[in-house]
């Protein structure tokens, strides 16, 4: 499973959670370290534990920098961050912004990555024009195009 965490670095919720995936990172890599020296004879004590067996197997963590490239933006209409985009076997398996149903700490995202490898593996994948439906976000549309969408053709009527 190839995790992308779609984060813009000047949003508060995306500096929230740099450090749980630069942890994370940290600690697939150490135990990456581990399994090699392990293999070669050279492992001491017990290794440390190791986030791809929690997931399931196999991941590789990438962070996307929105505010850099409108490609996943433009892509999948992407209006909310962060974002955890999924893909397995090159297809997107998952996409939205809570992991395991409610949150974005560590142990949600590696939950998260096992459920999407089992459904994915069971043949559940997005479609491949995947895109998120429109949203009238604040930080996306002006203030006068959301007031003329919720208004009867375009003006507030006074009607109970």
């Amino acid at each position: 499973v190839v995790v992308v965490a779609c984060l813009a670095s000047w949003l508060p919720q995306s500096k929230r959670l740099e450090p749980v995936l630069e942890l994370l990172n940290g600690e697939m890599h150490e135990a990456g370290k581990a399994r090699a020296a392990a293999s070669s004879g050279g492992a001491r004590g017990l290794p440390p534990p190791d986030p791809a067996a929690a997931a399931g197997g196999p991941m590789m963590l990438c962070k996307y920098e929105m505010s850099e490239s409108r490609f996943l933006r433009d892509r999948h209409n992407i209006n909310t961050l962060p974002m955890f985009l999924m893909y397995y076997d090159g297809k997107l398996a998952y996409a939205s912004n809570t992991l395991n149903g409610f949150g974005t700490s560590r142990d949600d995202l590696l939950a998260q990555v096992n459920t999407t490898r089992l459904d994915a593996q069971r043949g559940s994948v997005l479609p491949p024009d995947f895109r998120f439906g429109a949203t009238d976000n604040k930080l996306t549309a002006s203030f006068a195009d959301t007031l003329s969408k919720t208004s009867a053709h375009g003006k507030l009527s006074s009607a109970p």
